[in-house]
């Protein structure tokens, strides 16, 4: 601590001292000594009482908290029923231009349909092939009849 106190007031005097230069002194490695370590059970003076405490190490850096893998985890999972779903509408010769551009929203394996469809029959194919999906656990059917 009074180290930390000294070094503050050499610079607080260097730094209202008007005009004056102050010059570091000149060292060379040769001149250099690691700090001497507090004898076992001594108090170090040097800590300062703002010290913050040491976090333990992360075991990688770039590894994500938990939460994160298991949202990533969720989103790529809707992303594949949602794909599946497209697929499958995409593929079906018996639905109009219409019928395929239903709006597919999947969130966390519960999927909403929404659009203009022409026929109840069209409506109905949609709605299966979503409940068809593996990991749909929900559909909530929107879809509109417009003859």
């Amino acid at each position: 601590m009074t180290r930390a106190i000294h070094c503050l007031a050499v610079l607080l005097v260097a730094a209202c001292a008007p005009n004056q230069h102050v010059d570091a002194p000149q060292t060379t490695s040769a001149t250099i000594q690691a700090p001497a370590q507090p004898a076992p059970g001594a108090q170090d003076d040097t800590a300062m009482p703002f010290d913050l405490p040491k976090l333990p190490a992360r075991s990688s850096v770039n590894t994500p908290p938990t939460d994160d893998v298991a949202t990533r985890a969720a989103a790529q999972r809707d992303a594949d029923i949602t794909a599946t779903i497209r697929k499958a509408v995409a593929e079906d010769p018996n639905l109009s231009p219409d019928a395929k551009a239903v709006q597919i929203i999947v969130d966390d394996r519960k999927v909403v349909l929404r659009g203009r469809v022409k026929t109840e029959q069209e409506r109905m194919d949609i709605d299966a092939k979503a409940r068809g999906a593996s990991g749909v656990i929900e559909v909530d059917d929107r879809i509109e009849l417009v003859p």
